[in-house]
């Protein structure tokens, strides 16, 4: 549960969770999105990654990122079922 509060508390994090909750991305169509240095988005991206609820993976010169389901699955499981619950993206906080 701490997981979930972690990423909900950053707009960045949640963002990218919910960006892989649908499929594993590259950090480029990751970072995409996002108005800000690459070395900025790494630092978000990393902080996911310490909590366990990303992990990612290098190919060549393509690092891959993805939900990592079995480390987390209660907190994934939360967040997929509020969202179902809403019908809404409870993650991304628009402007």
């Amino acid at each position: 549960m701490d997981c979930l509060f972690r990423a909900r508390g950053d707009p960045t994090g949640s963002a990218i969770v919910e960006q892989l909750a649908g499929r594993a991305a590259s950090i480029s169509e990751l970072a995409q999105p996002f108005d800000m240095a690459l070395s900025t988005f790494m630092q978000h991206l990393g902080v996911l990654e310490t909590v366990g609820l990303v992990s990612s993976s290098k190919l060549g010169r393509v690092r891959t990122c993805s939900l990592n389901e079995e480390k987390n699955g209660g907190c994934l499981d939360l967040v997929r079922g509020t969202k179902e619950s809403y019908g809404q993206s409870l993650l991304i906080r628009s402007p």
